[in-house]
């Protein structure tokens, strides 16, 4: 076993090779095989390390038996280091591209961050991740709005979450026109009897638009009081 350890290395290549296709194709029905075969790919490479580190007790003498058992741990540190500086690049380019078919970013995580993604229906088979998942706390919580003409896609109400100031707000005065009947009436009776002629007799159609409003403006204020 410890001399054949070439045949579990091709072993473990191949998985690296499956799941690279399953990751972009997406061709596996569910996590549970691709769970299956991580639980193999370690499984294989601590068989690996076991063995090597007795291949090589076997085959040196001290002291440089002690040498090349460092260098082995060392070697596989190196190892580990490569692989996650590779999925810096390996990983962005697998999400964009999982992006790009399914259009649903709960499934297409990687290190996405649980809390940021939004439990409201952003169509009738989703949820919605946040536009602003690094910092969903700035946010208040989101509102489903009906869906937007014949599509399957809800609107979604997003707004910023609102601090109440410690200073006492300015109070606001609101201004209502007497909408009495009468007053009403009144109004209506002038702009049924009005003769327009002074308007409509004007060329440019700026002027003609300044006096309609100011004259308009007049017979509410005067009817319609504040």
């Amino acid at each position: 076993m410890a001399r054949k350890l070439w045949a579990l290395t091709i072993i473990e290549v191949c998985i690296l090779i499956f799941c690279l296709f399953a990751t972009w194709y997406r061709f596996l029905p569910d996590i549970t095989r691709l769970l299956l075969l991580s639980f193999l790919a370690g499984l294989i490479i601590g068989i690996i390390y076991a063995n090597v580190l007795q291949v090589f007790t076997e085959s040196y003498e001290f002291p440089v038996k002690e040498f090349v058992l460092g260098f082995v741990a060392f070697a596989i540190g190196i190892g580990i280091f490569t692989a996650g500086l590779l999925g810096l690049v390996v990983e962005p380019l697998f999400r964009q591209h999982c992006l790009k078919i399914t259009n649903l970013a709960e499934y297409c995580f990687t290190r996405t961050d649980p809390n940021a993604v939004s439990n409201i229906l952003a169509r009738d088979t989703g949820t919605l991740a946040s536009c602003l998942s690094n910092t969903p706390k700035l946010f208040a919580p989101h509102l489903q709005l009906p869906k937007i003409g014949t599509s399957e896609h809800f609107a979604v109400l997003i707004k910023p979450k609102v601090i109440p100031p410690n200073q006492t707000p300015p109070v606001i005065i609101i201004s209502k026109r007497d909408l009495k009947p009468s007053r009403v009436l009144e109004f209506g009776s002038w702009i049924t009897q009005y003769d327009w002629s002074d308007v409509l007799s004007l060329i440019h159609v700026q002027e003609k638009y300044d006096l309609f409003n100011s004259t308009l403006t007049e017979a509410v204020n005067y009817c319609l009081l504040l």
